[in-house]
């Protein structure tokens, strides 16, 4: 019932069942036991967890209209990897981490003489490719001094099983588990689905 971008917001709410189709949400579960934070218990251990080793995942899903075209992933990551991200462009690393191709801030900032990297706002870029070359998985981190409690933005498709997008905010230090946590998550996700076969978000 939410407006789409550009659409006036709706002041009518829309009556939800069990069959009605959600274009997006978000939630927050704990790794690697998946619990969902339903409760002012769950909700209130979340917030008073530090920084630097909380396990908790934020979680949010796009679908439907919201979905857009297939592939979004490929099509941001090809995006940020030839345009950059605001002032910074990226370069690849010879070495890979975790499985992942690593993309670093390129360059020196005129104004301090500092690497592009060092700058308070740079992320650096962690990309999976499937077996066709396409983005898969894009991976956004800050470089901050405490890179353990450091946010990462963790996006990739159910496709070609569903068309949802998923996106997932956990802390740096985590980015080891990311294939582990991309797997629970989606398992999470398929299992909050109704099926149907006229179902538009499924294949």
């Amino acid at each position: 019932g939410d407006p789409t971008w550009g659409e006036a917001t709706r002041l009518d709410r829309p009556q939800r069942s069990q069959s009605s189709r959600l274009t997006s949400f978000g939630l927050d579960m704990l790794y690697p036991e998946m619990t969902v934070a339903t409760t002012d218990e769950l909700r209130n251990r979340k917030a008073a967890a530090p920084l630097r080793t909380t396990n908790w995942l934020s979680v949010g899903v796009l679908s439907g209209d919201r979905f857009g075209l297939p592939g979004p992933v490929n099509r941001i990551a090809t995006a940020y990897l030839k345009d950059g991200i605001g002032v910074f462009r990226f370069e690849p690393s010879a070495t890979p981490l975790y499985g992942l191709t690593v993309y670093s801030p390129a360059g020196t900032d005129a104004s301090t003489g500092k690497p592009y990297r060092d700058h308070r706002d740079a992320e650096t870029l962690y990309v999976n490719r499937d077996n066709s070359g396409q983005v898969d998985v894009l991976i956004q981190c800050a470089n901050r001094p405490n890179l353990e409690a450091a946010p990462c933005k963790h996006q990739f498709s159910l496709e070609p099983e569903m068309k949802v997008l998923v996106y997932v905010h956990y802390r740096r230090g985590m980015l080891s588990e990311w294939a582990s946590i991309q797997r629970s998550v989606s398992k999470q996700i398929v299992e909050f689905t109704v099926p149907s076969i006229s179902d538009p978000v499924r294949k």
